[in-house]
């Protein structure tokens, strides 16, 4: 009886699976850091998930000879995540010695910081800690530390549910919890709704309007510390930190949002470049990505228009990385904000 009901469950599944596709395993902390730790990249990528478009920059300069990057996405992560990422997973593998003190990893000479305007944003109270860092971030030492500490709770459980939900991502039964998706595809079929470009176009209004409002959000001082505790700690390496503001959907942004959230990330970016030495390269608009070159999440690029971001990218904004930089302190003079 309970061979026929998982069979009846896997074939369900299968069938579900045309009407709604499990989504593909995407890069995370964990395999950027693993990719970090077996080679010896020249240029290390850091930022929320859209630092994933930066595959298609790393591939582009592979196939070039150029720099070595290594990008590592710290979904849903703001510069508190990005801060303990670097602290907890990434700084121990660019200091690390060998038996005669030579640096075992000595080739990192440039750090890219991934950023829009939300890395800013104050988040409630309730999350418990820095964005998504169980999730994302931890290992199961973190988790145990924590647990050890503060017993389970809604925040270091999501070490567990993230896991558990990553094991089962190939079906789409189990990975479609909290999303929603199969019960909106199935009620459309039987009383179809809004078209997709219906959907897609109320999201784009409702997102303009989210974004005008977040300019009363989006100024956390403590994020900003996070900020600049990495400038100064790539710095302190030797390391030339650039910070990347990252292209928005068009149709997101208004006259409104653009002189207002969207203004005063740029000037709290361009105070911290005009006291450290760090390069900044606005891409926020101007790139050749329309409304369709984004998911339906109105955020990240979809992975077909990643080379024409890479492209672009080290046409203009992101071309000193297709020539190496020499080991050697970070000069004031080498900021461009």
């Amino acid at each position: 009886m309970a061979a026929s009901a998982l069979l009846v469950l896997v074939a369900a599944d299968a069938a579900l699976q045309r009407l709604v596709p499990a989504p593909p395993k995407l890069m995370e902390v964990e395999e950027g850091v693993a990719a970090y730790e077996a080679g010896d990249p020249d240029t290390l990528v850091l930022g929320s998930s859209h630092t994933r478009s930066f595959l298609a920059v790393r591939d582009r300069l592979q196939a070039e000879g150029g720099a070595r990057l290594a990008p590592i996405p710290v979904e849903w992560g703001t510069f508190t995540s990005y801060q303990w990422v670097w602290e907890h997973r990434v700084r121990s593998l660019v200091d690390a010695r060998d038996a005669s003190g030579a640096k075992v990893r000595g080739r990192l000479t440039r750090a890219v910081l991934v950023t829009t305007f939300y890395d800013l944003c104050t988040l409630p109270a309730s999350v418990g800690g820095p964005a998504n860092l169980p999730a994302r971030g931890w290992t199961t030492s973190d988790f145990v530390a924590d647990v050890a500490t503060h017993g389970l709770t809604s925040y270091n459980r999501n070490f567990l549910q993230w896991r558990l939900g990553r094991a089962l991502s190939a079906s789409t039964l189990l990975s479609d919890r909290g999303y929603g998706k199969l019960t909106d595809a199935l009620h459309d079929l039987v009383r179809p709704g809004p078209t997709h470009a219906e959907q897609r176009e109320a999201s784009i209004a409702a997102g303009r309007r989210h974004m005008e409002e977040q300019f009363a959000t989006c100024d956390d001082a403590a994020e900003r510390r996070a900020l600049r505790s990495l400038v100064d700690d790539f710095v302190a390496r030797g390391v030339e930190p650039t910070i990347v503001l990252f292209p928005l959907l068009p149709g997101l942004v208004s006259p409104r949002s653009r002189e207002t959230t969207l203004r005063r990330y740029e000037q709290r970016v361009a105070e911290l470049a005009s006291e450290v030495p760090a390069r900044v390269v606005d891409l926020t608009l101007g790139a050749p990505l329309v409304d369709d070159d984004f998911q339906d999440d109105l955020d990240h690029v979809r992975r077909e228009s990643n080379p024409k971001f890479a492209e672009w990218a080290l046409a203009g904004g992101l071309a000193y990385l297709r020539t190496p930089r020499a080991p050697g302190p970070v000069r004031v003079e080498a900021a461009s904000p």
